[in-house]
């Protein structure tokens, strides 16, 4: 094993001579043959991903990645539905082992397990060295009061089912005595790392030590005005993002009622106003920053979407973001929460894509309209979409005049597959990493969408061949040939 990551550091240091990108060199014995993908995101807020580079693991468990960036990037590595995450600086060489997870984790099409990275070679200045050495500090500081802690914020992988102290009146005492404690380690923290900080480390330890804030009973203007106010807000930060994100959405909770309910649902549900939104916002000194209302606004709109409220007043204000937007990065992010969240859900057009079907040709969604459409999106080796199989033949037999039909078989890795030429059904096959999986929601197989003429998704959740969709497409054919053009975005379904 040592002399095959011998091999691969010379392999390493020959392509850092060649190159001026970021390098990942690999080791994953486990997974020869297996193809490791490499993503961005796009942000923090939709967790959208971007695939920037991919290569086959080889016989000897090698693998290599390279890309390009101005900044540090926080990337997913993907791999036979194993993930790990890791830090990367623009022209950096990285030399990792990739493991397995323990064998009792299970690993999905649609769950990946996690693992965690071996950096060999780690440069002491690297942005992954500072923040393991953070870590193991923090851990050390979560151990010498982790009976408090455990009691007072329930910290992840610590059990608190044995602690003594209770959370009661009578130990606030003891809890500003263990945020003093808190300061004290953040200043120790500040001081270690002076001499080389960066300022996306300092943004590190103080959404760590800000999350953790959050549990006590600090104020909103406490903790706004130490761990959000005073840093530049950076959406390329997955901690200080998801900090952000944790604050308002505890301080709006705490505070609907000041901000007015009948007002907040009027620019909501009501009107779908940015502008109505925003005035509302004017009353809260915490977002006196036009971009940061709006990148609120964005979070807000993604944590209520599955409410009450009604979703195209909803997407109608993430829209006038997308459109006029007060900076790149406002506009960027109300894009990608705009995507994720209206696509393939009901009301809305299905977002446009491209496949190949059984003739060789390029085909896309729209090219399916003029009449109602069902997608089946489904697998050759998913026993649960063999069942669905009899059924499914059944309805397209009975429906082929008035529906069109798009199987989408979804292939593994090094998979061949022979697309079936069978009349009045259209065939096509992807990856199972094709990104058109992650963006259409695809959780589990088999999957159905049902499209009305227009393309635009009838159902949130389309029934199953064997049990109930045989009355959803029996519907909508009355409806068509009634003319009845109030199908799209009905409540009735």
């Amino acid at each position: 094993m040592r002399l095959k990551i011998l091999l691969g550091h010379l392999v390493f240091l020959l392509h850092g001579f060649l190159s001026a990108g970021t390098i990942i060199s690999g080791y994953a014995p486990e997974l020869k043959d297996k193809t490791m993908r490499l993503y961005s995101y796009t942000d923090f807020i939709s967790n959208n991903l971007v695939l920037i580079d991919e290569s086959i693991v080889a016989e000897d468990g090698m693998f290599y990645l390279e890309f390009s960036s101005k900044e540090i990037l926080y990337v997913k590595l993907s791999c036979d539905n194993i993930a790990a995450h890791i830090y990367t600086q623009p022209g950096s060489e990285y030399e990792i082992e990739f493991p397995l997870p323990s064998l009792d984790i299970v690993r999905t099409f649609a769950k990946e397990a996690k693992t965690e990275v071996i950096f060999n070679n780690l440069d002491e200045k690297d942005i992954n060295a500072d923040i393991i050495d953070f870590n193991y500090n923090y851990e050390i500081f979560f151990k010498r009061n982790r009976e408090i802690l455990g009691k007072l914020f329930s910290p992840k992988n610590y059990s608190s089912r044995n602690d003594s102290i209770a959370r009661t009146n009578s130990k606030r005492l003891t809890a500003k005595q263990l945020f003093a404690q808190l300061d004290h380690f953040s200043s120790a923290m500040d001081s270690i790392y002076a001499g080389s900080d960066s300022e996306y480390f300092k943004l590190h330890r103080n959404a760590v030590i800000g999350d953790l804030r959050m549990n006590s009973s600090a104020s909103p203007r406490e903790i706004f005005d130490a761990h959000i106010a005073s840093f530049r807000f950076s959406l390329n930060h997955p901690e200080f993002t998801k900090l952000v994100q944790r604050f308002f959405k505890f301080y709006f909770v705490k505070n609907s009622s000041y901000f007015g309910e009948q007002s907040l649902d009027s620019a909501l549900n009501v009107n779908g106003s940015l502008n109505d939104l925003m005035r509302i916002m004017e009353k809260d000194d915490f977002l006196e920053n036009k971009e940061m209302k709006e990148i609120v606004a964005c979070m807000a709109i993604k944590e209520i979407w599955n409410g009450r409220t009604k979703r195209e007043k909803l997407a109608k204000i993430l829209g006038e973001i997308v459109s006029n937007g007060e900076s790149k990065g406002s506009r960027k992010v109300a894009t990608e929460v705009l995507n994720s969240l209206t696509n393939n859900r009901k009301g809305f057009q299905l977002k446009n894509f491209e496949f190949e079907d059984q003739f060789n040709q390029r085909r896309s969604i729209t090219d399916l309209q003029g009449k109602p459409c069902l997608i089946e999106i489904s697998a050759d080796w998913c026993s649960a979409c063999q069942q669905e199989e009899a059924a499914l033949a059944s309805l397209i037999k009975e429906y082929q005049k008035d529906f069109r039909f798009l199987k989408i078989n979804v292939f593994l890795d090094k998979e061949t597959q022979e697309i079936a030429n069978v009349e009045y059904v259209i065939h096509s096959s992807i990856s199972q990493h094709a990104p058109i999986i992650k963006s259409l929601g695809i959780a589990k197989l088999p999957s159905y969408i049902l499209l009305d003429k227009n393309g635009v998704v009838l159902l949130d959740k389309t029934p199953m061949p064997s049990n109930g969709l045989e009355a959803v497409l029996e519907k909508n054919r009355l409806k068509s040939k009634k003319g009845d053009r109030n199908t799209v975005g009905s409540k009735e379904n």
